[in-house]
């Protein structure tokens, strides 16, 4: 199993949030463990005797925790080390390197400047679709700003 995720989830870098969240994503939920992230732990019941569901959902969440550990950089698992769950691991990460900022923006905005405009097709699905991509993400940037001056 850590071949496969050697082999198919570049490590997580802090630049390459948006290559690497689907791909990590993908190998949980490949391996069967992506519900750690999306489901809460199975509390303890009296009337029925649960600790089968308690204790598989504790080994997945080490299994989960394990997988993204290892394809983390040293500078970014020191900020999650003392996270107990997968599901707030995620949420951590997500938080803070999932919104675009200026430079992200930046380079889509160049991107679009860098983009030929081929000379049989009309230009025009190609200028709203690289138009609604900068403002998707200014949007995000706004929201982040507004956010970060709560």
């Amino acid at each position: 199993m850590a071949s496969l995720l050697t082999n198919l989830v570049p490590v997580f870098t802090s630049t390459n949030w948006l290559a690497w969240y689907p791909q990590m994503e993908s190998f949980l939920m490949a391996q069967g463990l992506y519900h750690v992230i999306t489901d809460e732990r199975p509390l303890p019941n009296e009337e029925d005797d649960n600790t089968t569901n308690i204790t598989k959902w504790n080994h997945h969440n080490t299994q989960a925790i394990s997988n993204l550990c290892l394809h983390l950089a040293p500078n970014i698992l020191v900020k999650v080390l003392s996270k107990t769950t997968t599901s707030s691991i995620w949420s951590s990460l997500k938080e803070e390197y999932g919104t675009p900022g200026v430079a992200a923006t930046y380079a889509e905005f160049k991107a679009m400047l860098d983009t030929p405009i081929p000379s049989h097709e009309h230009p025009a699905l190609l200028l709203v679709r690289s138009t609604l991509t900068l403002c998707d993400s200014q949007t995000q940037i706004l929201r982040f700003l507004q956010k970060s001056k709560q």
